[in-house]
């Protein structure tokens, strides 16, 4: 009796342990979104938000063009145009409001800067380049083409200019994002014309992060922490959203659908991006302590929004993005409220989320664990 008692302790603990582990509740705060209008257009994204709570992206203007935009909290305003550019993208802003982006010229795309006036980057010879990613040192990482067309992403320090180089066998890569320690990610071709998402250090270079099992697989963000989220094909073709830490790639699975895109992490190691729900539809989430949440599951006041696309979030929690009110698609900004949540739940036990299934690896070990146990009690009383 006392060895079937041990093990019934023994088996008991396991399953519960494994439970536990599958099913911890996660709190998430309750959203209230602040909508961040257009520059005279019907279209806004917003792609980056710092610490401040300033945002850029791109809008839609009423002559029909499209052109970075700064958004200080209260207004937004077109970022300043530099030197011929038909058109122009913010895609990263640093806690100091300095912006990051694209411009688009006749022939070119270059690199380009906004800190009170528009400062545009020549490409390492070719024509084709942006800045994507901007960290509070002023380091800046993007990509640039050469004269012979293949193009590499860059680290622009102190004025110097830098190819970043590619992954063995290829001859592409680009940055989008760095941290305070200047660590650089993004993706590079291999020699089968595949990607690979990259992490980049000064002492240790361009070394693949993987992928879940895939073709394909793209590094968005990091923080500075080194956690880097993006997206990666898995093994049966899907894109799943995933977070990177000290080279493990883990799968943030979807909301029901088949894929979901990683785009942006704070400091906590919070995700956000997009996926698509059991309808197909595409909803921005929030990932956490494994958690996977639907954000428009966290507002406060639905207002007629539908949140589709969720591109950064800050440390303060704070999440900008693309969703469709009034049939039109614009830039919101998501402010966390504390201590109040939804009217739908708040924690990963709940209904909002498809994550909380065990993993079919997990279940198994639950299933042996009390085989084993069945199988112990059966040979002690025989």
């Amino acid at each position: 009796m006392r060895a079937i008692y041990s093990l019934v302790v023994l088996h008991v603990s396991l399953v519960l342990c494994l439970v536990a582990n599958l099913k911890a509740d996660v709190t998430f705060p309750g959203y209230r979104i602040k909508p961040l209008g257009t520059l005279g257009g019907s279209y806004s994204a917003a792609y980056s938000v710092n610490n401040a709570g300033q945002v850029t992206g791109v809008s839609k203007t009423s002559s029909g063009g499209e052109q970075a935009f700064l958004f200080d909290g209260f207004i937004m305003t077109e970022l300043p145009s530099g030197g011929e550019a038909v058109m122009n993208r913010g895609a990263h802003i640093n806690d100091s409001g300095v912006t990051v982006g694209t411009t688009f010229l006749p022939g070119s795309t270059q690199p380009v800067l906004w800190m009170g006036r528009a400062t545009v980057f020549s490409n390492f010879g070719g024509t084709g380049g942006s800045a994507m990613g901007i960290n509070n040192a002023g380091q800046i990482v993007g990509n640039s083409q050469f004269s012979d067309g293949h193009a590499e992403a860059f680290l622009l320090n102190g004025g110097t200019m830098t190819a970043l180089g590619v992954l063995s066998g290829g001859d592409w890569s680009s940055a989008n994002d760095i941290n305070s320690t200047g660590q650089v990610v993004g993706s590079a071709t291999i020699q089968n014309g595949s990607f690979r998402a990259f992490s980049w250090t000064r002492s240790g270079g361009l070394q693949s992060l993987g992928t879940l099992g895939g073709g394909n697989s793209y590094a968005m963000a990091v923080n500075d922490s080194g956690v880097v989220t993006g997206h990666s094909q898995n093994a049966y073709g899907w894109t799943h959203a995933y977070r990177s830490i000290n080279g493990t790639m883990d799968d943030l699975g979807t909301l029901g659908g088949n894929n979901s895109y990683g785009y942006g992490t704070n400091a906590n190691g919070d995700v956000v991006g997009y996926s698509e729900d059991s309808s197909g539809n595409y909803r921005g989430f929030l990932y956490r302590q494994g958690a996977l949440v639907d954000l428009n599951s966290l507002l406060l006041s639905k207002v007629g929004w539908t949140l589709e696309e969720a591109y950064d979030i800050n440390d303060k929690g704070q999440i900008v993005g693309v969703g469709t009110v009034n049939g039109l698609r614009q830039a919101f900004l998501l402010d966390a409220i504390a201590g109040q949540g939804s009217s739908d739940g708040l924690t990963a036990s709940g209904p909002l989320l498809e994550t909380n299934t065990p993993e079919p690896a997990s279940l198994l070990l639950v299933f042996f664990s009390l085989a084993a146990f069945a199988s112990s009690r059966f040979r002690l009383q025989a």
